[in-house]
């Protein structure tokens, strides 16, 4: 927060709380309902595309826009440097079986592991 106000500005406790919850409340509105789709889809694991189609779903499409190139990219670096658990080699050139920490609104999210693909 604090970069994006004037250096000499102050911001108040209670208004980074309030920010704080807001941002809360914004990751569980997502994830809730990334989570419907994965459990419609009988999957118990929530991955980076159901993030972007809950965003997309719930009318912010700008951000999810964004959010793929992220994604992309830390896919990118994920499968040529961050190799973290063995597994079988897909197409693509990834390993099957992997944690890969999804940047995406602040957590971790567990990738892969148990997807149909």
């Amino acid at each position: 927060m604090k970069a994006s106000v004037p250096s000499t500005a102050k911001i108040a406790k209670d208004a980074k709380e309030c920010v704080q919850e807001c941002v809360s409340e914004f990751i569980s509105f997502i994830t809730s309902e990334a989570a419907e789709k994965c459990q419609i889809e009988k999957r118990k694991t929530i991955g980076g595309e159901d993030i972007l189609y809950a965003m997309g779903t719930l009318g912010f499409e700008n951000y999810a826009e964004t959010l793929k190139i992220h994604l992309a990219r830390l896919r990118q670096v994920s499968c040529s440097s961050l190799d973290l658990v063995c597994g079988e080699r897909r197409a693509d050139g990834c390993r099957r079986e992997r944690r890969v920490p999804l940047l995406l609104l602040g957590r971790v999210l567990p990738v892969g592991r148990g997807r149909k693909e």
